[in-house]
């Protein structure tokens, strides 16, 4: 089955949009090509993990703890709680399992995930039929201000500073 799938021309086709298929087949109803889609918030945070060289692939085993840090926010984190049981807001080191893939972080609905809640992490309630699809400026702000990413961003950097010191070969390697 597999076989008769993989070489199959549906499978082959390309997602680039060519002038003779969009007079024939504006709207793609006829699927002509494969229509873009947006990432679901759990794959932009893996997919930041992956380019960054940093992704712990390890399967299994218990989920990744969240709890919040000094500003508040929820992290991948060991929950510590001074004596009276409040958050103290001191985020410990997991030893790489907070790099692990987003499928293997602890989900509470009293604390989603920072870095995932503006890219409409979907709801945990009993019926959550489908994710909403938005655009705000949250998102936007969260890519540039965010600890993460740019933790991530400096994982890029030195993994293309590593690997060669001419700057052009940098960008071509950065855009792959």
């Amino acid at each position: 089955m597999h076989r008769l799938i993989l070489s199959s021309v549906a499978w082959r086709q390309s997602s680039v949009r060519r002038a003779e298929q969009d007079a024939v087949d504006p709207d793609n109803r006829l699927l002509g090509r494969m229509n873009l889609r947006r990432l679901e918030a759990e794959t932009i945070r893996d997919c930041m993990l992956s380019v960054a060289g940093r992704l712990n692939l390890k399967q299994a085993g218990p989920p990744a703890p969240v709890s919040p840090d000094d500003v508040g926010q929820y992290v991948i984190a060991i929950d510590t709680r001074d004596s009276a049981g409040r958050p103290t807001g001191k985020v410990e080191a997991l030893n790489g399992e907070d790099l692990r893939r987003s499928i293997y972080v602890q989900v509470r609905r009293s604390m989603p995930l920072g870095v995932l809640e503006p890219f409409d992490l979907p709801r945990m309630t009993p019926n959550c039929e489908r994710r909403a699809a938005s655009t705000t400026s949250s998102q936007a702000l969260l890519m540039l201000n965010n600890p993460f990413v740019l933790q991530q961003a400096g994982g890029l950097a030195e993994r293309l500073r590593a690997g060669s010191m001419d700057q052009a070969v940098q960008i071509d390697t950065a855009w792959r």
